[in-house]
């Protein structure tokens, strides 16, 4: 998915991965990263097209049932495995790092 960013020439580009709702009724969303734009930095317009894009079509509103998670470039040294950033949609404020 592309998104604008400030560079009218470059936009950038992100891959969505839509897992199976969990045990709270919530559908995680897997964000990773494909250009040289932070998502967090442009978190409000990536929301707004997946909103559009994806979720009004299966009439979900993503500020009530979706989980986004950012994946994180930096892997673990020792295992190899990456970390993700939660979003909280509520304040579109960093919430915590997890595993997956």
């Amino acid at each position: 998915m592309l998104y604008p960013t400030d560079n009218n020439i470059e936009p950038g580009c992100i891959h969505i991965q839509v897992l199976s709702p969990d045990n709270n009724a919530k559908i995680p969303v897997i964000i990773e990263d494909k250009s040289n734009h932070s998502p967090m930095k442009y978190i409000d317009s990536i929301v707004r097209l997946m909103q559009s894009d994806i979720f009004d079509r299966i009439l979900v509103d993503i500020n009530k049932h979706v989980d986004i998670y950012i994946k994180n470039q930096q892997q673990d040294n020792d295992t190899g495995e990456s970390s993700y950033i939660k979003v909280c949609l509520a304040d579109r404020a960093l919430s915590e790092i997890v595993e997956f």
